[in-house]
């Protein structure tokens, strides 16, 4: 990757990591008080609704800001026809949703959806009208913005949302504070970027031309996300799915929240280098093994720590969402790879592979997980994602030496490093927690949570950086926080 733009990158990226983990760490902690006001089955209806709106948004998603990205220099009529798309789309999404409304809360047997749909109706809609113009500052690798778009509408949500559970002790905090968000989203990108779009389609086909494979991946995707949320649901009811949305939401929070600024940095950077293979490849790279420096400690880590975490954030109520934790938390942080293989394909311009990958990917996780549902019951389908991963994990790294031509032991090679250093932090962070006899009271809890991650964070550094060394110091994450670190230290001399 040039110096240049392999700077832009990483000041991008940094930049979306901090707004990640200001949005993580907001989220979390809404959960944990939200959790402690409500019950399973507050969070299990707002979770059956939430399901059927995203399903829906997706599949009449047209990722409109990435054909905006692609296009090399856009121009008006490009951002009025990304703005009439984006209103038809959504007007579809809230007639829909209004008129499925009572029919899937008679499937599921829960009258109190019908309301939460009404409403989740209203604020897809007005998701449509959000400022096309806004993708400018990602095209440029300029994301300071979206800092400050993101964690405003986030914090005046949780505020609202939070009072609204404290005093009445209901659901409807779950599902106001969801509305604030996008629309607060949308006033924000005007008032930072003030831009009054028209009603035009004067540019669809060639907007739409690009999309199609995107969105129909988008809708796979979404479905086979949501796919374990439907069964659920439907056979175990809503206190089962409330506990299990809530595990599922710690298990995924940290690894997807990481994941998403580093995508949003990748796909505009891979569209720099399409001309330049040597590049695109140490690119790829280095991607795949920063990605997995940051977070395979953070998955395999929330392994060993779900148990008091979850005592002492959420109570004993809500004990059944370690288990799924402790299945799933590595699980998300080994496939974030799949990430990185969408954007490379974006940048290529073979988005049509990518549908094919996901719904080949779709297929084998209905399989298996009806297959683990028939056999194993709940717990079946929680263990057959274990399954999943591994086809997912082969499929994509032949598909990289396709669209790459990288080898497969050249993708593992860089691998070596997070890989090595998480098996020591794991087994090290085990054998503490076997050695530790703490009480279940919350200072109790809060000690063992602290020594966890104290020893998982400083075992993980340390080994990385000692094998880093030992490997002649390869071009990687640890490169760029040396260099940091030493401008750091060259600016307090002077």
């Amino acid at each position: 990757m040039p110096k240049s733009l392999g700077s832009q990158v990483f000041k991008a990226s940094g930049w979306l990591m901090f707004t990640r983990v200001v949005i993580t760490v907001l989220s979390m902690t809404s959960i944990f008080i939200l959790a402690r006001l409500l019950t399973p089955e507050d969070f299990g209806l707002v979770a059956i609704a939430s399901v059927v709106a995203t399903l829906l948004q997706s599949m009449v998603q047209i990722p409109v800001s990435q054909a905006l990205i692609a296009i090399e220099n856009p121009e008006k009529s490009h951002f009025d026809t990304a703005f009439t798309i984006n209103i038809i789309r959504t007007a579809m999404i809230c007639i829909v949703l209004v008129v499925l409304a009572i029919p899937i809360a008679n499937f599921y047997n829960e009258p109190q959806v019908t309301a939460i749909l009404i409403i989740f109706s209203i604020a897809a809609l007005a998701s449509g009208f959000i400022n096309p113009k806004f993708v400018i500052f990602e095209k440029s690798l300029n994301f300071s913005y979206l800092f400050f778009t993101n964690t405003l509408s986030k914090v005046l949500a949780i505020g609202v949302s939070l009072a609204v559970a404290y005093y009445t002790q209901s659901y409807w905090a779950l599902v106001i504070g969801s509305v604030i968000t996008q629309v607060l989203n949308v006033v924000f990108t005007y008032w930072f970027l003030p831009y009054f779009p028209k009603l035009s389609l004067q540019k669809h086909k060639e907007i739409l031309s690009f999309s199609v494979w995107v969105s129909l991946s988008h809708v796979i995707n979404n479905i086979n996300w949501k796919l374990d949320q439907l069964l659920i649901g439907k056979f175990f009811g809503t206190v089962t799915l409330g506990v299990y949305n809530i595990g599922n939401e710690l298990a995924s929070m940290p690894t997807r929240e990481t994941t998403t600024p580093l995508n949003r940095a990748l796909f505009p950077a891979f569209s720099q280098l399409i001309h330049k293979p040597e590049r695109f490849t140490q690119a790829y790279l280095t991607s795949i093994s920063i990605f997995y420096s940051i977070l395979l400690p953070i998955g395999f880590g929330l392994v060993l720590v779900a148990e008091p975490m979850v005592l002492l954030a959420l109570g004993e109520k809500w004990q059944g969402a370690i288990l799924v934790i402790e299945i799933l938390a590595g699980i998300y942080a080994v496939a974030c790879i799949t990430s990185v293989t969408k954007a490379i394909a974006m940048a290529t311009g073979k988005t049509k592979i990518i549908f094919k990958r996901d719904v080949l990917f779709f297929i084998v996780k209905v399989v298996l997980s009806l297959g683990g549902l028939y056999i194993y019951g709940f717990f079946g389908l929680l263990y057959s994602k274990l399954l999943n991963l591994i086809f997912l994990l082969v499929y994509n790294f032949f598909l990289v030496r396709y669209l790459l031509n990288v080898g497969i032991v050249q993708q593992l090679t860089v691998l070596c490093r997070p890989v090595l250093s998480v098996c020591v932090m794991y087994f090290t962070m085990l054998l503490l927690k076997s050695q530790l006899t703490f009480e279940t009271t919350p200072l109790d809890l809060m000690i063992e949570l602290s020594l966890l991650c104290a020893a998982g964070a400083l075992t993980y550094c340390s080994c990385h950086f000692l094998i880093w060394i030992m490997q002649g110091k390869p071009q990687g994450i640890e490169q760029k926080l040396s260099g940091i670190v030493n401008k750091r230290l060259k600016r307090d001399t002077v």
